[in-house]
């Protein structure tokens, strides 16, 4: 989807574009679909201006995680995803933008006992979404993953 109109989209459900103090900058919709946008296609300085005239103060710091995210993402087809996710032993996984967008990038959540199942929590959700990675495997026809946590 193209940039604009997934923010035009997004905002329909956040309106971020007329509350942008509503949302702080880990949870902000915009931010997100920014980085998204730019990680997916390699495009550093869209994300970094989109920083600088937005939340200056971040830069240094948001910039390294950008990169080091950037060197540790994988796009998989989805026989290829559901093996790597067999092979490292990862059920869940926390998206960035909607997780059954073919275009979120989708970061593996540790298992442990403490751990709740949050899918349907944020199932009406189009950011911070939780499901299983077979029910992304099976909805998508490829797979964007963050492996820089692993």
């Amino acid at each position: 989807m193209e940039l604009q109109k997934r923010i035009e989209e997004y905002n329909k459900r956040y309106l971020f574009l007329d509350h942008p103090r509503n949302f702080d900058f880990s949870a902000s919709p915009e931010r997100l679909i920014y980085r998204n946008e730019a990680l997916r296609l390699v495009d550093r300085k869209l994300y970094e201006e989109y920083l600088l005239a937005n939340y200056p103060e971040t830069v240094d710091n948001e910039m390294m995680d950008f990169d080091n995210v950037a060197k540790n993402l994988l796009m998989l087809n989805n026989f290829e995803a559901m093996r790597y996710f067999e092979n490292n032993d990862i059920d869940l996984l926390r998206s960035d933008i909607f997780i059954y967008d073919d275009d979120s990038i989708v970061t593996p959540v540790p298992m442990n006992a403490a751990q709740p199942m949050h899918e349907a929590a944020t199932a009406e959700e189009l950011i911070g979404n939780y499901a299983q990675s077979k029910f992304v495997v099976d909805k998508r026809n490829f797979v964007w993953i963050d492996t820089s946590s692993l």
